[in-house]
C-alpha cells in the first residue's frame, strides 16, 4: 500500500504587532502571521526595520477566527525574531520564537552555538 504525501498546512492570521525598529522607534503595524499547523512554525513579514533578536508583541487583529478562540486576546504575546530574508516587495521576513515568561531573549541561539568544549563543562 503507498502512503500519500503529507500536506503543510498553513493557517494565515490577522495581527498587530509592535515593538521597536532598528532605529529604536517604537511602531505599530498590521501583518498577517503564517503558521504552520504540524510544526508550530510561525513566519512574519514587516514593512518595519526590526533587528535580528528583537522582541517583538504580537495581537490577533479583532474578530479573526484565532482572536474568537484564544484566551489570551487581546493580550500581545512576546515573540524573538529571527531574521530570515526580505521579500520581493521589501519587507522584512522573520521567523518568529515563542518567548516563554521569564526567558532570557536569544536563549535558543546561545544553546545551539555552544562549542562541544562548553556543553561537556555544562554536563
Amino acid at each position: 500500500m503507498s502512503s500519500l504525501p503529507r500536506t503543510t498546512r498553513i493557517s494565515i492570521f490577522p495581527v498587530e504587532v509592535s515593538g521597536w525598529d532598528q532605529d529604536h522607534t517604537f511602531f505599530l503595524e498590521k501583518a498577517q502571521l503564517h503558521w504552520w499547523s504540524e510544526s508550530s512554525r510561525k513566519q512574519i513579514a514587516l514593512t518595519s526595520a526590526v533587528p535580528h533578536g528583537a522582541i517583538i508583541f504580537l495581537r490577533f487583529a479583532r474578530n479573526s477566527a484565532a482572536s474568537r478562540h484564544s484566551h489570551r486576546n487581546p493580550e500581545s504575546l512576546p515573540y524573538h525574531t529571527e531574521f530570515l530574508d526580505i521579500t520581493p516587495d521589501g519587507r522584512h521576513r522573520f521567523r518568529l520564537h515563542s518567548l516563554a515568561r521569564g526567558a532570557q531573549p536569544g536563549a535558543h541561539i546561545r544553546a545551539a552555538t555552544h562549542t562541544s568544549a562548553e556543553a561537556s563543562a555544562i554536563h
